[in-house]
């Protein structure tokens, strides 16, 4: 995704909210490679505002939740390693304008279910 960055729209602020704890969000921000706004939220209140689920096991450690997994470590996204966090809570993906109005919210099934960049851009774009 770093690479596409550029391609959101030049006044668009990006926050990444994850339940990851506050001393690990700059180890978290680099395993990721971007330079978003990092904010933590331990107990997960955004994540239950959104509708965010956990999915059952097989939706996220099942054959297609492994196969994105794969790829993604095939493309560089990320390195193996253990996860010491809840595999199971699902995150998502939420565009809002200046006046605090969701304009588009994205909830996943699995893990592999993510919006592709190009959705999240034209998301972006329609705030104006």
């Amino acid at each position: 995704m770093s690479s596409r960055i550029e391609e959101f729209p030049a006044d668009l602020h990006v926050a990444v909210v994850t339940f990851t704890d506050q001393p690990y969000l700059s180890q978290y921000r680099q395993q990721l490679g971007i330079d978003f706004a990092f904010v933590s939220d331990p107990r997960k209140r955004a994540y239950e505002a959104f509708g965010f689920r956990r999915a059952p096991w097989w939706k996220v450690w099942g054959p297609q939740g492994i196969l994105a997994w794969l790829r993604a470590m095939r493309s560089g996204q990320h390195g193996v390693r253990r996860p010491n966090e809840d595999t199971l809570q699902l995150g998502g993906d939420v565009v809002i304008d200046a006046a605090a109005r969701v304009v588009a919210i994205f909830r996943p099934t699995g893990s592999h279910d993510r919006p592709s960049i190009e959705t999240l851009i034209d998301a972006a774009r329609s705030v104006r």
